[in-house]
């Protein structure tokens, strides 16, 4: 099977555009994913910037390069720090990983328990869907008390610390580092903050 983080750092602009409107025009959740996802990076970028701007910017954008791996842009020739952007496991945020601190991120790690006597009591789930799935508690978070803390699921996160990335990572443009490195914000997840728990 071919590794679609390659093909995404290797494909043309126009392939992964193509790519991006095909999974959004077949999937309405990936639609929204994408355009929620749009968003937080968005709101990461530096003032001045944004990702919808010509490519001379600083934008975030997938392989901005030329098959020759050098830059397209004049602007992009002159060295600069490339902007990683991590995905954190935990609460489904995007970060930086120069704001990761010990307060950054905040979620419940507990399970997620449908509230059948109240807010779904007349929920039928061969009409409805489970409750029981993912999809439904991110739908109607505060339909579920967390077996962590009892709070409803659309609460402030009762666990705070560091933000968890997978171990994949967005690149900005201009990155020249190798694609799907795991560093420290490589792995980790339910085994990092078990060790985060018990210091």
């Amino acid at each position: 099977m071919t590794d679609i983080y390659e093909v995404i750092q290797t494909a043309s602009d126009q392939h992964v555009r193509t790519l991006l409107r095909l999974l959004c025009d077949s999937d309405y959740n990936i639609k929204s994913r994408t355009a929620e996802f749009h968003g937080m990076i968005e709101n990461l970028q530096p003032t001045g910037t944004s990702s919808s701007s010509s490519s001379s910017s600083s934008s975030l954008i997938i392989d901005p390069t030329t098959t020759t791996g050098r830059s397209i842009s004049s602007d992009r020739k002159r060295k600069r720090d490339p902007l990683e952007i991590f995905y954190c496991v935990n609460c489904k945020e995007c970060f930086m990983d120069e704001e990761n601190d010990d307060e950054a991120c905040s979620y419940h790690p507990g399970e997620f328990d449908p509230d059948r006597d109240d807010f779904f009591a007349d929920h039928d789930e061969e009409i409805h869907g489970r409750l029981d799935d993912e999809e439904m508690f991110a739908i109607y978070p505060q339909g579920y008390h967390m077996s962590c803390c009892g709070d409803r699921g659309d609460t402030v996160g009762c666990y705070t610390g560091q933000h968890v990335g997978g171990n994949r990572k967005l690149k900005s443009s201009g990155s020249d580092e190798g694609e799907g490195d795991e560093g420290e914000n490589g792995e980790g997840g339910a085994e990092e903050d078990e060790k985060r728990e018990t210091n």
